[in-house]
């Protein structure tokens, strides 16, 4: 009995321990998720430091098709440490339902990080061959004919 009132007291106080600062919050794209909003936007300016979108993106953006219109929905970004995918893999990406990524996962914007993007058929790339200035992908890549898009 008293294990069972140790083990509910536990529960309950972890369900109220959760930080009341949305930007501790974990919150990460996935290929089959549909929460996401706002394509081509700037997802850092209210999941950023200032902000206060729900968890702070270290990497967020958003995938088109070679139409530079559509969505590309289970893309897959990778960012590596050197051009030419070569290097080390830093951090992969899933590119959710509705073509945006995300991610509040630790990445060091401040060494070079070469983004790369993988079509959901995984045979068709894009990448970039010089380092990403920053992790708000959408604050260059907002409108045609500079979106980021893949096959």
């Amino acid at each position: 009995m008293r294990s069972r009132i140790v083990s509910t007291a536990l529960l309950i106080s972890g369900l109220f321990s959760c930080s009341s600062d949305p930007g501790k919050v974990e919150n990460i794209s996935r290929y089959d998720s549909i929460r996401s909003h706002n394509n081509g936007q700037v997802c850092l300016r209210c999941h950023g430091p200032q902000g206060n979108g729900k968890g702070h993106f270290t990497v967020a953006g958003s995938v088109y098709r070679y139409n530079q219109r559509d969505p590309h929905p289970a893309a897959t970004v990778r960012l590596y440490s050197e051009d030419f995918q070569q290097g080390q893999l830093l951090l992969q990406i899933e590119v959710d339902k509705k073509g945006n990524f995300y991610t509040t996962e630790a990445v060091d914007m401040l060494q070079p990080v070469y983004p790369v993007v993988y079509a959901s058929d995984g045979n068709h790339i894009t990448e970039m061959n010089m380092p990403a200035p920053s992790g708000a992908c959408n604050s260059c890549h907002d409108q045609s004919p500079v979106r980021i898009w893949v096959r």
